[in-house]
């Protein structure tokens, strides 16, 4: 698979997922067109309501005026997010809107996970479930909220119980002695293994909870067909992803008032 592929599919993942994620909430959207995807919440943080550019848009001033009407019309904070050298008349009109850089998020690829996800190596006493009910499904939700530093309020409305009933999205729990300790996400699209909400509560960090939680998700994803697997990192996971034989294939670029 040539990188050009790789990025294209850890794109369509990034994008989809968010998609699956509002989609199992109360009064979401996801709208698609020319070369943008709207992506609603109908929460007030805008990392939650989304313009993504996915491809170089044919009406870039237009087309980035559009975004800008449809999540001021519901009253949300949004962003616009495009990956860097993908559309840069679009970065412009962007930006001739009002609209400015904050900050990059980089999108990391893991190339033929069947050659590169090494045999299970779970720290002592890890146990990893599949949440399947509500009770795991509420213990997956906790983690979210004790990793990320998210208000329960917050993490409550944005994680859709009905995520449980969606094909090709799981959600993992880590239990050391019977505790939810951490956790992670896979979102399997474009045979692309989306790895997503891997954290771990702060008094477990720097024991390898978090690789474990990661290493699980994409072994998983391989079992459903998966070729690759890719996620976007923060400053704090990007190193640990990168020693794990991850790679920064893209930045996406984000706009915002």
């Amino acid at each position: 698979m040539t990188d050009d592929e790789m990025v294209a599919r850890a794109d369509a993942n990034y994008f989809d997922s968010m998609s699956t994620l509002a989609h199992a909430g109360d009064g979401c959207e996801v709208r698609d067109g020319d070369g943008m995807r709207l992506v609603r919440s109908n929460l007030p943080v805008a990392w939650l309501n989304i313009a993504f550019i996915t491809r170089p848009l044919p009406d870039p001033a237009a087309q980035i005026r559009h975004a800008i009407t449809y999540f001021d019309a519901h009253k949300l904070p949004f962003i616009v997010r495009v990956r860097d050298g993908l559309d840069a008349a679009a970065e412009r009109a962007i930006e001739a809107q009002g609209l400015h850089y904050t900050d990059s998020v980089p999108g990391l690829v893991l190339a033929d996970i069947a050659k590169n996800t090494p045999a299970a190596r779970v720290p002592k006493g890890l146990e990893i479930h599949t949440a399947r009910d509500r009770a795991a499904f509420a213990d997956h939700v906790q983690m979210v909220v004790a990793a990320f530093d998210m208000p329960a309020s917050l993490a409550e409305q944005f994680l859709s119980p009905r995520l449980l009933d969606v094909l090709d999205a799981e959600l993992y729990v880590g239990y050391l002695e019977g505790e939810p300790v951490a956790c992670s996400a896979l979102i399997a699209t474009q045979r692309v293994a989306g790895i997503y909400n891997v954290g771990c509560v702060p008094e477990h960090r720097r024991r390898g909870l978090g690789e474990a939680m990661t290493w699980h998700a994409v072994g998983r994803g391989f079992e459903i067909g998966c070729i690759i697997a890719s996620l976007q990192a923060s400053e704090m996971g990007r190193p640990i992803y990168e020693r794990m034989g991850f790679r920064v294939a893209s930045q996406y670029r984000t706009f915002a008032r």
